[in-house]
């Protein structure tokens, strides 16, 4: 909400400076479109990303980052053990109520009935949008009815919209959305100059969609109510759908009547300017006695637009957007782990509010407790509780809250089924979530994962987790999630005959909220290239291509299965006359590895091809076939049996997709 206050009030103080800066030096229409610019950025709530031109950077502290997260993902804070006991220090404090979180039924109010300075904002906001709504609401019902019931339809040819004479208006205008009509007063009705005059300018109004325009004004104070910049904005940007409009009405009834449409917008009656009529979706003619003088001086005046001037407010248009649609730029750990606020209030009190999943760990003489936290929005948010990372049972609990904290009830969890060590726990939205548990009596931890807010819990696999640890041990040391159906997830692993601890970090990610993951594209030595159901059993296998050796000439492709399991794999290498290729094909409804081995030697040449499937582990071959051949001339071609062997290959290569090649030396 600041981001969004502050971004459009920059744009706006930019597009009144071009405004200033530019008056008499640019077509009117063009210094109407600038104010669309403004419009667009007030009805899109959100930044378009984030950049390092955007004017949030200049609003950002040196507090960012300053709760020590140095390069970690796994957030870890020693905190005293008293915060989660807080029933010893709030007994006495008044609208607060804590209770004891191992009782799976309780149901805790954290803060009570104490609203926060940003909920109280938000409630002062919706209040204004209903006050200025309804007060829109009502001034244009009611003109509406004042208009119809009072409103005489004038016969006028050649005009597509239809016109009425009233004498509840002392300007001419147009009003309606659906179905705009032109509403004239009986002087400039009886003016037949007049009349021409105001019927082109209230058919250029309606031409550039200015009810439209008029409409979506409304809309952004309803919304800003509260920001003047805003008001200001409308009162110019209304200004400039004026003088646009008599811009283009000249070009329209032609040079010569130029002087006359002057005298026409001074016989108008001049009222004085009020805010209130901002609101209105009417689009009248004439307005205040100054902005009158400056209509009529820009029509004496014809500004044109040079050449250079339309490049130089294109440019400050491009990085204004730039600047105002985008969000502050993030590194790498804020995109997926922003830090949380950690404040000392007095001696006791600790005030800990993460935005995505934060580990929070206290020492202990007996145990090292883990408590996992975060919110997927304003109001959702999750407590997961571990009590120790001994090897061993371990019982941990979750608990959600939909209220911005204010109260935490229990849901469901996998104590019944896999009771053991937690290391990482986040979920991707109110009803996405994940558990990692730590390698033990098993060498890959396990990682569950809910779809239905914590409710029922099923194992996930993820196969690429058994091709990183081979014959080694691994596990998940941190998750989480942007709120974009991004996730990112640090995965340890390690060799299990390897004396020491020390092992490997592998960052995955995720594009559908944790269903899948992959390797990051800069860390992409393992990667997956494909799903498919190669063994027939109705289930897709999953095919990695390790390119970890490619310094030596060698990539392997490997299958595996849902449980993790490597089921077939095969090296290809760069070093020899030939080269090797493996594809994945497609025939009759089923699906197929297809290896293809074209190789020359000193003008002797042979070619093989193999369709296979897997059963047990091993090749399945469903159709082989190989040429020879000598182009050296010693021997005399078989051309039906080369023009034959490639109709079969290239029919099989037509119905493929390339999974790996090591053509020319080098791995594709």
């Amino acid at each position: 909400m600041i981001g969004w206050i502050i971004t459009s009030s920059v744009l706006i103080l930019v597009v009144m400076a071009l405004r200033y800066v530019l008056k008499g030096k640019i077509s009117l229409r063009l210094q109407y479109a600038l104010w669309a610019l403004v419009l667009l950025r007030l009805l899109i709530p959100v930044n378009l990303g984030h950049s390092h031109v955007s004017v949030m950077n200049a609003f950002l502290t040196d507090s960012r980052g300053s709760t020590g997260m140095t390069g970690s993902l796994g957030y870890k804070s020693v905190i005293p053990k008293q915060l989660f006991e807080a029933t010893k220090y709030f007994d006495n404090v008044s609208g607060f109520e804590f209770n004891d979180i191992s009782d799976t039924n309780a149901v805790t109010d954290t803060y009570g009935t104490v609203n926060s300075p940003g909920e109280t904002a938000k409630i002062v906001w919706f209040a204004g949008i209903a006050t200025i709504g309804l007060y829109f609401l009502i001034s244009n019902i009611r003109f509406a009815v004042r208009l119809g019931r009072t409103r005489r339809k004038i016969d006028i040819s050649n005009c597509l919209l239809s016109v009425y004479e009233t004498d509840i208006i002392v300007t001419p205008c147009m009003f309606g959305l659906f179905r705009p009509a032109i509403y004239i007063t009986p002087e400039v009705l009886r003016n037949e100059t007049m009349l021409r005059h105001v019927l082109e300018h209230e058919m250029t109004h309606w031409r550039h969609k200015d009810h439209i325009w008029s409409l979506l004004r409304c809309v952004c104070l309803v919304l800003h109510w509260y920001n003047p910049l805003v008001w200001m904005a409308a009162f110019y940007s209304m200004k400039d759908a004026e003088l646009s409009c008599d811009e283009a009405t000249i070009r329209l009834i032609g040079e010569e009547e130029r002087i006359e449409y002057g005298r026409t917008i001074i016989d108008l009656t001049c009222t004085k300017s009020r805010m209130d009529k901002l609101l209105m979706t009417a689009t009248t003619m004439t307005g205040s006695k100054k902005s009158i003088e400056e209509r009529i001086t820009l029509i004496a005046k014809k500004p044109k637009t040079a050449l250079y001037i339309s490049i130089i407010v294109f440019l400050v248009a491009v990085v204004a957007v730039g600047c105002t649609f985008t969000g502050a730029e993030m590194n790498e750990i804020e995109k997926w782990f922003p830090q949380p606020e950690i404040e000392d209030r007095d001696e006791h009190i600790h005030v800990v509010e993460p935005k995505l999943p934060k580990e929070i760990s206290y020492p202990d003489n007996e145990q090292w407790e883990q408590k996992f936290t975060g919110f997927t929005s304003d109001k959702d948010g999750w407590f997961v509780g571990s009590p120790g990372v001994a090897l061993g049972t371990s019982e941990n609990y979750v608990y959600l809250t939909y209220d911005g904290g204010k109260t935490w009830k229990e849901t469901g969890n996998v104590n019944n089924e896999w009771s053991r060590v937690l290391t990482a726990a986040a979920f991707a939205d109110t009803n996405t979530g994940y558990l990692c548990f730590r390698y033990d009596i098993e060498n890959i931890g396990r990682v569950y994962q809910t779809k239905d807010g914590g409710k029922t819990w099923k194992q996930l696999e993820i196969p690429i987790f058994a091709t990183l640890v081979e014959d080694g041990v691994g596990e998940v040391r941190s998750i989480g999630f942007d709120g974009n159906k991004n996730g990112k997830m640090e995965f340890y692993f390690r060799n299990r005959n390897n004396e020491t601890r020390e092992g490997a970090i592998q960052t995955l990610i995720s594009k559908d909220k944790g269903q899948t993951w992959f390797l990051l594209p800069e860390n992409q030595g393992i990667q997956e290239a494909g799903r498919a159901d190669i063994n027939g059993d109705g289930k897709d296998e999953y095919i990695y291509i390790n390119k970890s050796q490619m310094n030596e000439g060698l990539a392997t492709l490997s299958v595996g299965d849902g449980q993790g399991r490597e089921l077939w794999s095969e090296q290809l290498s760069t070093s020899h006359a030939g080269w090797g290729q493996l594809f994945l094909c497609g025939l009759d409804g089923r699906q197929y590895l297809l290896r293809y081995n074209p190789a020359m030697f000193q003008g002797n040449a042979t070619y093989v091809y193999t369709l296979f499937t897997l059963k047990d582990g091993k090749e399945k071959v469903f159709k082989t076939n190989s040429i020879e051949f000598d182009i050296n001339g010693t021997k005399e071609l078989d051309v039906p049996q080369m023009l034959s062997f490639a109709d079969e290959i290239n029919s099989l290569l037509t119905q493929s997709t390339l999974l790996i090649s090591s053509n020319n030396g080098a791995f594709l």
